[in-house]
């Protein structure tokens, strides 16, 4: 590449004096003006270049953001199609423990539908027996019976059934007595009795295991069950 100052070194300039041949000057100019556009088109060339590496070190750069950030927005993508999985599975064992929910409390109203009926049943039954036992007093003028000593315990055995007696302790619990209100002065309760099974309301007492001494039990009053009745003998 040359330099102006090099191009004006090398044209010979002409005396003061020099009135020789014109073709020699216009040769030196345009030896001049040929090196002149050289160095432009050489710099241009170069700016050129420059321009380019530039532009392409710019869309490389371009790129590799581009190409960045769609590596984020599909990482990002299937990071909310994941959470979007699991909020699915999430509903979906929500809903069948909803169901299941609602399957279980349909069950248990219809539980609790049959255990009033058979609690009214029950009742009503309970409300029978007495209606029987009081029919039983009013018309025979008899009661359950009251066992006050051996010989009345073992005539009761000899009919060998399970049935009612006189005791219970509907009033006070675990206070038993006789119908006519005295306390037992003999006891023949089977072992571990009375125990109120269960917790269930075991009010009367029964004579359950006929084939031993004692055999007494604790029994709910609205079971049926066969009765032995008492009647006073007149004088």
């Amino acid at each position: 590449m040359y330099e102006l100052s090099d191009i004006y070194a090398n044209i010979e300039r002409p005396s003061e004096n020099y009135h020789g041949d014109s073709e020699n000057v216009y040769e030196n100019a345009l030896i001049l003006f040929y090196l002149t556009n050289k160095i432009d088109l050489t710099v241009a060339r170069d700016v050129t270049k420059s321009s380019w590496r530039a532009a392409a070190a710019c869309l490389g750069f371009l790129c590799l953001l581009l190409v960045v950030g769609l590596i984020t927005l599909t990482c990002l993508c299937e990071y909310r199609f994941f959470q979007m999985a699991l909020l699915q599975t999430s509903y979906d064992n929500r809903s069948k423990e909803i169901d299941q929910l609602q399957t279980s409390n349909t069950n248990l109203i219809k539980e609790k539908n049959q255990l009033e009926t058979r609690c009214n049943k029950l009742t009503r039954e309970k409300d029978q027996l007495q209606t029987s036992y009081n029919n039983l007093l009013e018309e025979k003028g008899a009661d359950l019976v009251i066992i006050n000593s051996r010989e009345e315990q073992n005539f009761v055995l000899q009919l060998q059934k399970s049935l009612w007696i006189g005791l219970t302790d509907a009033t006070t619990e675990g206070v038993w007595k006789w119908v006519d209100g005295t306390p037992p002065t003999v006891s023949y309760w089977g072992t571990n009795e009375p125990n109120s099974y269960k917790g269930s309301d075991e009010d009367c007492g029964e004579i359950k295991f006929f084939v031993e001494e004692n055999n007494w039990n604790d029994k709910p009053c609205h079971v049926k069950n066969v009765w032995i009745c008492e009647k006073a003998v007149a004088p």
